[in-house]
């Protein structure tokens, strides 16, 4: 028997996966543009010694820092940068749950029965690794072009991609890996594998019953 396509249920599929997108990313979404403010802020106060556009001015309290935002003159000042972190965030969110597959299929797959450290050590060790290699393809090149949006006199990605890489060529785009990637790893191994550990420990009642679940969860979207 052959089956007929029907272009109005592919489009009804696409426009559940739209909704569905738009559904999960909304509310993390508005969350990261409302609080971008007091990021750019931070980012002020501690790039300020080595901070050019300051014309040697020193920010010594929060009213300082919004005093220096509001003299940029234009309504977005405040979220100068936010656009490299919301595409920042995004792809690296599917990035890292992809890596996370991926890898947890490549490293060996211990029976907590067998060897319980073991066991806690591979979900912790794909983690870290997922940590990493989001870091380097994706996520750590955009904070470093937020960071110079965010603090120097940069209008646009280009500008700031390019006084990035007449500084420093490509090793500018990754400018204090070596002392982030520690936290790193430490973050998304804990992060991403207690997500393993938790949910293998709840097994089948982990989406009915674990209000861990929720907390988690909330937590991976953020």
């Amino acid at each position: 028997m052959t089956t007929t396509y029907q272009p109005q249920e592919s489009a009804l599929v696409y426009l559940q996966a739209v909704k569905h997108f738009a559904t999960t990313n909304y509310f993390p979404f508005t969350i990261k543009v409302a609080a971008y403010p007091v990021e750019r802020i931070r980012l002020l106060m501690q790039t300020q010694h080595t901070n050019n556009s300051l014309n040697g001015s020193s920010i010594r309290s929060l009213r300082g820092a919004v005093g220096h935002i509001t003299t940029e003159g234009s309504l977005l000042a405040p979220w100068k940068g936010v656009t490299p972190t919301l595409v920042r965030w995004l792809p690296s969110q599917y990035l890292v749950l992809f890596l996370k597959d991926m890898l947890s299929g490549w490293l060996p797959n211990y029976n907590k029965e067998d060897s319980y450290m073991k066991y806690i050590g591979g979900k912790l060790g794909s983690g870290a690794a997922t940590g990493i290699i989001s870091a380097l393809v994706w996520a750590y090149p955009l904070d470093v072009m937020r960071q110079q949006l965010a603090t120097k006199n940069s209008g646009s990605w280009k500008a700031a991609a390019s006084q990035i890489y007449a500084a420093n060529g490509l090793r500018g785009f990754y400018r204090g890996f070596a002392i982030d990637a520690p936290g790193l790893m430490i973050f998304r191994g804990v992060q991403l594998g207690g997500w393993d550990l938790v949910k293998d420990h709840y097994g089948k009642e982990w989406d009915t019953k674990s209000r861990v679940s929720k907390l988690v969860t909330a937590k991976q979207s953020l």
